[in-house]
């Protein structure tokens, strides 16, 4: 029975407040709020960043019924997650839960306990079956519902396309940008080494062998006089004594002698 009423209040409360926001969102339970239900998944901070770039916040909720309600329509568009997160964090003090547009923190559907003000755990994830929240993980990226108010936007305005950027998160299931690698190859110089090989020296050595003339060593032999001369000699000692000298020579030497 409950269910019924609700699903018809939230029908009625659709009619008469969808023809007040822009193109591209959907009202909330104040009429002067609408939201813009994201579904490409950021971290909390660049999902804080797009909303500020649609001149608003990532959302506050501050009654049961804008919960359900953005629990109903966050399923019907976030078909590829089981979770959104909104503007709720405990960034500034691990006891205490704020939103990040500054509005009081006066509503809460946590789920059993929960919060669990650990480290990791400081911005507030909401269930899309049944509503409910839960401290999670900052960096994981999650699709995410901005929070514009009517005097801020145009009527034409409509959710500009997500950009992402790589951060290098865990469990990340963020489209990111193709990343271009550019490579370039640079060839090792070649490097020539030319060896010049002199011919062989050849060292020719010439020996001048220098051979004296042969000495010609004369030996003079003087020969025993011989019977000539023996004779000659005796004749000219003869001669020379006279004739008497010669017969008492000549019988007195003998001719070998």
């Amino acid at each position: 029975m409950k269910n019924i009423l609700f699903l018809l209040f939230f029908f009625i409360f659709e009619a008469q407040a969808q023809g007040s926001c822009p193109q591209g969102s959907i009202p909330s339970f104040n009429k002067d709020v609408c939201w813009f239900l994201v579904g490409s998944p950021l971290d909390f901070i660049d999902s804080e960043q797009y909303c500020r770039g649609l001149g608003g916040h990532l959302a506050s909720i501050h009654n049961a019924f804008d919960n359900v309600y953005l629990a109903v329509q966050a399923k019907q568009v976030f078909l590829k997650s089981d979770r959104f997160t909104v503007g709720g964090n405990n960034l500034e003090s691990r006891l205490n839960w704020t939103w990040v547009n500054g509005d009081p923190f006066d509503f809460t559907d946590w789920d059993t306990y929960e919060p669990q003000n650990i480290n990791q755990k400081n911005c507030l994830h909401v269930d899309m079956d049944k509503g409910l929240w839960y401290s999670a993980d900052c960096f994981i990226p999650v699709p995410f519902v901005c929070q514009v108010y009517l005097g801020s936007l145009p009527p034409t305005t409509k959710p500009p396309i997500v950009t992402t950027t790589t951060r290098g998160l865990p469990d990340t299931t963020t489209t990111r940008p193709p990343t271009t690698t550019t490579t370039t190859t640079t060839p090792p110089p070649t490097t020539t080494t030319t060896t010049t090989t002199p011919p062989p020296m050849t060292t020719t050595t010439t020996t001048t062998v220098t051979t004296p003339p042969p000495k010609t060593v004369t030996t003079t032999k003087n020969p025993s006089p011989s019977h000539a001369t023996t004779i000659l000699q005796s004749t000219v000692k003869a001669t020379a004594l006279g004739p008497d000298s010669t017969a008492t020579e000549s019988a007195t030497t003998p001719w070998w002698q």
